[in-house]
């Protein structure tokens, strides 16, 4: 496989998680980038694999959606863990402690309000 075709479905797959995770939590797309301080359209454009996030923007949208930035990469079983044991509110479960609230709106991806 090409390394081009191998990153596209790297970002798909990814894509696919991270809105397998959003709609799980019960969140919009607008909800999600307001919480981790992202555009909404770069939150569209991860889920649909069009934008190769940064690790930081990763972190950003674990945060927002109380998981561990490793959920985007376990497998199925351990995504289902996830989501039966890290309630939303419940920063105690997600290893980070994390709130998914960021005041200083540091990311190059967000636009000026």
């Amino acid at each position: 496989m090409r390394d081009r075709e191998r990153q596209s479905e790297q970002r798909l797959a990814f894509g696919l998680r991270m809105r397998r995770l959003r709609t799980a939590r019960g969140l919009t797309q607008e909800h999600l980038a307001h919480v981790a301080a992202l555009d909404r359209t770069y939150v569209g454009a991860v889920e649909n694999g069009r934008r190769n996030l940064s690790l930081h923007a990763m972190w950003q949208l674990a945060e927002a959606l109380r998981v561990s930035p490793e959920a985007f990469f376990c497998d199925e079983a351990a995504v289902d863990d996830y989501l039966a044991t890290a309630e939303p509110g419940d920063e105690e479960t997600t290893g980070y402690g994390g709130t998914g609230d960021r005041a200083d709106g540091d990311s190059p991806t967000r636009q000026p309000s």
